[in-house]
């Protein structure tokens, strides 16, 4: 069962408890939901570019800061690493002056950024 019915959060841990407590894994949770990500319609897992996923992720996890600032009145800190790796120069940029605006980061800016060589 993943994450959980959606009725009765308490419940659904109390019923798995001693099972999760033998296997030391939670079994229920929202934190075991998993979403499914689309772009124009199709699951972006088996089309989109690694670029596109990550842009994808990023746009997320900005939309998610923005809605914890509004509700808690200051912004929260992101750690999020190794954002611009495989992202094409146009979208390097656009990432980063959408960050820039949005959050504190420690990573270097697109222009800092060189190719990435693998040996």
């Amino acid at each position: 069962m993943p994450g959980y019915p959606g009725e009765d959060l308490e419940a659904a841990l109390m019923e798995v408890r001693d099972s999760e407590a033998r296997l030391r894994t939670t079994q229920v949770g929202v934190h075991r939901d998993d979403l499914a990500l689309t772009i124009h319609g199709r699951p972006a897992g088996a089309f989109a570019s690694e670029g596109q996923q990550r842009t994808l992720c990023l746009a997320l996890k900005l939309a998610q800061a923005r809605v914890l600032e509004e509700a808690q009145g200051e912004p929260p800190l992101l750690l999020i690493d190794d954002i611009f790796g495989e992202l094409d120069k146009t979208r390097r940029q656009a990432s980063w002056l959408t960050c820039r605006r949005t959050a504190k980061k420690s990573s270097p800016p697109p222009s800092q950024i060189g190719p990435v060589r693998l040996a």
